[in-house]
């Protein structure tokens, strides 16, 4: 057997680790010798054939991956916080959870958004421009300046301020479970209705920071597991000497965890309430709006009359909206082909999806599925 290769798994994120049992897994197969460090500050001096590193955007880190780039040592980041790429990495599609908590505010009515994050780093505002992109409506940005929280008074205070002037109702996204329960307690110090008066979804959801609070926040799932086994296999095949590794891998959303309560949105009247659950609920078969009136027990004309108030369009037009949106996420995200994309979002055939995709977005499902995994 060869000898051992010296791999180095380096976590500076306190909270946030890898899955272990798999990066165990991996060196159990290519025959590494691990050496694992739970710091901020990266171990000096040392020298190896590959290192896994699980990190936010500190300066000290960029240096020491530059570093041994430099030595010609293989890296893979497991990225948290960092806009820019200075080694091979793997890293959530952000696009792709902006998507998701965007149709899940829209459905709920929501026309006024806000990015909230309790730190300045690069990716908080790639994280605002991606959703403010996406979002495609009035969306301000919440982003407390400084890199660390170290007064928690302060941030209180300043979340404090931006919530009463605020315009209600607003949805929130924050960039991870973490912001979102803290401003989840300052919400409710407030004596605000969440989610009536102030909607919070977070681009990740994280159960240890969701759970035991008074009321349960949505968010965007990501295959955890998923981004460490992507990452090692990646460090593997550059240690290997492999050729033609990608410089970038992007784990896709695996769905919304939907928390707050189910029956409760942001539109003012309850038969559009009823409407966008009906919608959601039989998106997968070709419900038009004759049948969603009925459904919530009005005309026709009654319920595109209160779509145009409150939305402005048509019941009618959001079905479509919505069932562009999820044939967006089934391209994205899956390598299903193109019928049983169509069936999934309520359309007979392929065909119809084609020319109804193509009128709304100018691309076609091929054309927009291969742009996104360029």
């Amino acid at each position: 057997m060869a000898d051992p290769k010296d791999i180095l798994v380096l976590v500076n994120t306190p909270g946030f680790e890898p899955d272990y049992e798999v990066i165990f897994d991996c060196a159990r197969r290519h025959n590494w010798r691990l050496s694992i460090e739970e710091r901020l500050d990266p171990p000096k001096g040392w020298r190896g054939d590959g290192a896994l590193v699980l990190s936010v955007d500190y300066p000290v880190v960029q240096r020491y991956i530059r570093r041994l780039r430099r030595l010609g040592i293989p890296v893979v980041d497991i990225e948290l916080s960092r806009s820019t790429r200075i080694c091979n990495r793997c890293l959530f599609d952000i696009r792709g959870a902006s998507e998701l908590v965007s149709e899940h505010f829209k459905a709920l009515g929501f026309r006024h958004a806000a990015f909230f994050a309790m730190e300045s780093l690069y990716l908080r505002e790639a994280q605002n421009r991606i959703f403010a992109d996406v979002w495609n409506y009035r969306c301000e940005s919440w982003i407390r300046k400084g890199r660390a929280v170290r007064d928690w008074d302060s941030v209180d205070d300043w979340a404090r301020r931006l919530l009463s002037a605020a315009p209600k109702p607003i949805a929130v996204v924050t960039p991870n479970s973490y912001n979102a329960a803290r401003l989840l307690d300052i919400c409710l110090g407030l004596g605000l209705k969440v989610p009536e008066e102030v909607s919070i979804a977070s681009l990740w959801y994280q159960e240890k920071f969701s759970e035991g609070r008074p009321i349960r926040i949505s968010g965007v799932r990501f295959n955890e597991t998923r981004r460490t086994r992507e990452s090692v296999e990646m460090l593997a095949r550059l240690v290997d000497g492999e050729r033609g590794v990608p410089e970038e891998v992007l784990i896709p959303p695996d769905g919304l965890e939907i928390l707050e309560s189910s029956d409760v949105y942001a539109a003012r009247s309850p038969v559009l309430r009823e409407a966008f659950r009906c919608i959601r609920e039989n998106l997968a078969r070709p419900i038009g709006a004759a049948e969603i009136a009925a459904e919530v027990g009005v005309s026709r004309s009654t319920l595109d009359r209160l779509f145009a108030a409150e939305i402005g369009h048509s019941a009618g037009a959001e079905v479509k909206r919505m069932r562009i949106t999820k044939a967006k996420r089934l391209l994205r995200t899956t390598d299903l082909k193109l019928d049983a994309v169509a069936a999934q979002c309520g359309l007979c055939h392929s065909s119809y999806l084609i020319r109804m995709f193509r009128s709304v977005t100018g691309v076609t499902p091929h054309a927009f599925r291969a742009a996104r995994r360029d």
